[in-house]
């Protein structure tokens, strides 16, 4: 298959019909431009220029070839333009941001990442994690900002920016006699196998720390981040799971999403971030784009956190 330096050698010879300052232009050889064009003029089954009385000539099938090569040429130097004003941002300022999984549930990707183009000079990059791995991304400085649901005594070692306040929810099957109570308990869950997100997320912490405040242990059937898994389980009435709202209310048959009464307070959306580091204008504008969305995913109906009179 031809490459675009194969396509850019052809151009520069129809553009001067001369081996020579094509070369010179280019600033390779004589022979690799040959070879190129014969390597080309194999593979097309065609040929492209002809000498006659010692000047070079294209062929028709040339002159039709370097009409349509003209426009590929000009876009992908645009796109090699493109790419080198990104790298040149990123050698600027890149802003990275980590996700645990399960906070952007509440967030519209879309309207959040499709914003990017409203700040200047600073590449955005965005990647999701289990909620350790959003703690260790931010502790080490690979992320400068994590973005968590979870509570205040879970994030103790950051600087916590919230963002958002909601409740906890159980999912659970329509068949179970759960599903027949407006608010679960956590005494509830006692015996109800259990689907969870694992160790590694603070939903598993928090339904931990509940259950032994009221004397006993979860009953675990399975730990997976495989959300439609977990659904599968809960529609079968095999267990329950934690759920979202409102993202997630109403949008399984034959689940039925349940508030969680819990004695632990400021279940939420938060940012955090390393003590050290001063909110930029950057970050800033991140954290009010993340309450916007949320505010307009949510259509104003769920509490948002002024997270500029909540810093420390």
């Amino acid at each position: 298959m031809m490459d675009i330096q194969q396509l850019r050698y052809f151009a520069a010879i129809s553009q001067t019909l001369n081996y020579t300052r094509a070369s010179e232009r280019l600033y390779v050889s004589r022979q690799a431009l040959s070879k190129a064009i014969h390597d080309m003029e194999k593979e097309l089954g065609e040929s492209l220029f002809f000498i006659d009385k010692n000047k070079l000539f294209p062929t028709p099938f040339a002159r039709m070839l370097y009409n349509n090569v003209s426009p590929v040429l000009a876009a992908f130097g645009e796109l090699e333009s493109a790419l080198s004003a990104w790298q040149r941002r990123l050698e600027r300022e890149r802003f990275a941001v980590v996700f645990g999984m399960g906070a952007l549930h509440a967030l519209s990707p879309q309207a959040l990442f499709g914003r990017q183009e409203e700040t200047d000079g600073v590449a955005w990059s965005f990647e999701e994690r289990t909620d350790a791995g959003v703690r260790e991304k931010v502790a080490s400085g690979e992320a400068l900002l994590g973005v968590l649901r979870t509570m205040p005594d879970f994030i103790t070692d950051f600087d916590a920016l919230p963002l958002w306040q909601e409740g906890v929810y159980l999912q659970v099957s329509e068949n179970n006699p759960l599903a027949a109570k407006h608010c679960l308990a956590v005494s509830d869950l006692r015996e109800q196998p259990f689907v969870t997100l694992g160790a590694d997320m603070d939903l598993h912490a928090l339904l931990e720390r509940e259950c032994t405040l009221r004397g006993f242990a979860p009953r675990y059937l399975l730990a997976t981040l495989d959300f439609h898994l977990a659904l599968g389980l809960v529609a079968r009435d095999e267990a329950i799971c934690f759920g979202t709202n409102p993202a997630g209310a109403g949008h399984t048959p034959g689940v039925r999403l349940k508030p969680l009464k819990i004695s632990s307070t400021g279940w939420g959306g938060y940012a955090i971030k390393n003590r050290a580091a001063v909110v930029s204008p950057p970050m800033h504008l991140f954290l009010e784009r993340c309450r916007a969305v949320y505010q307009e995913s949510t259509g104003g109906r769920r509490k948002i956190v002024n997270w500029r009179a909540a810093q420390p």
